[in-house]
């Protein structure tokens, strides 16, 4: 069995690009800017920018949700789940050519 950081990292399920992706996108939740990103991990300035979408689009939507929740609108935020739901499962059907 493999005892190396790598085997055990390979055995929990991991892997080595996830853990790439999931660190920018710890670090961007963290408020850090893409010039540390880039010193702390060695990545160009495209792939950080590519990993940091999905941290951005997280902090984007939880700030769109409280301010909804503050506005009192949380119907609103039932009409935008519903719709989602709807969304997805049309482009599902048109990818699998059933709508």
């Amino acid at each position: 069995m493999n005892t190396t950081p790598a085997g055990r990292i390979r055995r929990e399920g991991f892997t080595f690009h996830g853990l790439r992706a999931s660190s920018v996108e710890n670090l961007r939740e963290a408020s850090c800017d893409d010039a540390g990103i880039e010193s702390i991990t060695g990545m160009s300035q495209p792939i950080i920018k590519r990993y940091s979408r999905f941290a951005n689009q997280r902090r984007l939507a939880k700030a769109a949700i409280l301010r909804l929740k503050r506005n009192g609108q949380e119907q609103c935020l039932e009409n935008i789940a519903n719709l989602g739901k709807r969304i997805s499962l049309i482009h599902l059907g048109k990818r699998w050519g059933i709508v």
